[in-house]
C-alpha cells in the first residue's frame, strides 16, 4: 500500500512539471555559447527538444553538442548543450 501511494505521489509531482512548463522540457538558459534545458525523462519529446536546441544554435551559425546531464532527486534532468562552431 505504501509503495502504491509513493508511486502515485511521484507521478503527480512529475506530471506537474509538464503542466508548469507546458511541454515535456523547459529551456532555462540560452545564449550564444550554450543551452541549458530541464526535462522529465518519462515524458520527454527528445526530438522536439533537440530541434529547439538546434534552431537556437543555428541562429549563431553553430551546431550543438551535448556537454552534460545530471538528474536531481525529483527525477528531473538538467542538460547542457554547447553551441559549437560547425567545424567542431
Amino acid at each position: 500500500m505504501f509503495r502504491l501511494g509513493y508511486i502515485s505521489l511521484v507521478s503527480i509531482l512529475l506530471s506537474g512539471c509538464v503542466a508548469v512548463w507546458g511541454q515535456s522540457y523547459n529551456i532555462d538558459i540560452k545564449n550564444e555559447d550554450y543551452v541549458q534545458v530541464n526535462y522529465d525523462s518519462s515524458v520527454i519529446n527528445m526530438g522536439a527538444m533537440l530541434a529547439d536546441i538546434k534552431i537556437h544554435c543555428a541562429k549563431y551559425d553553430k551546431n550543438y553538442k551535448h556537454e552534460s546531464t545530471i538528474r536531481n532527486a525529483w527525477g528531473i534532468n538538467m542538460a547542457v548543450y554547447n553551441c559549437v562552431d560547425k567545424a567542431d
